[in-house]
């Protein structure tokens, strides 16, 4: 970006951005929403979806169309898409890489016309009670006075037929958060100590006693004081 603006002399670029969802462990928490930046379009990009199909503040999600248990909003789920090289990484993978690569991002989105309703899990009910789950793809602009995104357009049939994914379970979460704590717990006793130890420190009466016994020194003549600023100034400025 810094070279564009050199090269260019345009202060004004487009960032490309993605959103991060921090959903607290509390119902009645709201939200945070923040954004990561992915890149810039610059002066002389060509035509590409990010800069003729999106305009500011838009985005396009697509994703499981439900409530979770912490957002009072209903969210589009968004999953890593699944495939065989993943798959095969993530096996040889430590657990708690395996959570951070399939970590989801649940992305609070008002959408009042919607053709169909957001899943809802119902512990009273069985597996075959529940409704159905529908994945959208949807076109929505993030709304900054609510930290929340708006429905704007759809970009295909909600449908039931759900693409497959890659999704964390809680054992394996369970398994990748022992796995940290031990990693903890192991540095730490490989780690040194930071304070040494009080015999090893002078007590601050000896260190007096001993600058108290050490002969005058002899007066500087305002020439070599002058001259040891000049030194000290120019140690500071290498």
């Amino acid at each position: 970006m810094k070279k564009e603006i050199e090269v260019t002399g345009n202060t004004t670029l487009r960032l490309i951005v993605y959103p991060k969802i921090l959903h607290l462990p509390q119902k009645d928490q709201p939200h945070k929403v923040s954004f990561q930046l992915v890149g810039f379009i610059g002066s002389k990009a060509k035509p590409s979806q990010l800069n003729t199909e999106l305009d500011d503040f838009e985005f396009k999600f697509s994703g499981l169309w439900q409530f979770i248990p912490v957002c009072r909003t209903p969210c589009i789920s968004i999953f890593r898409n699944f495939n065989k090289d993943r798959l095969a990484w993530i096996k040889e993978a430590e657990a708690a890489k395996k959570v951070k690569f399939m970590k989801s991002s649940h992305v609070p989105l008002l959408w009042r016309d919607s053709p169909v309703k957001p899943f809802r899990f119902n512990p009273r009910l069985e597996k075959e009670q529940q409704g159905q789950t529908y994945f959208v793809q949807v076109k929505a602009k993030f709304l900054p006075g609510r930290d929340v995104f708006g429905f704007v357009e759809q970009l295909d049939e909600p449908t039931g037929d759900i693409p497959g994914f890659l999704k964390a379970s809680k054992k394996l979460k369970a398994e990748a958060l022992r796995e940290i704590k031990d990693n903890k717990q192991k540095q730490k006793s490989v780690d040194p100590p930071k304070n040494k130890s009080t015999d090893e420190q002078p007590k601050q009466s000896e260190v007096q006693s001993e600058n108290q016994s050490l002969p005058e020194q002899p007066k500087k003549s305002q020439r070599q004081q002058n001259k040891q600023s000049v030194v000290q100034e120019t140690d500071n400025n290498v």
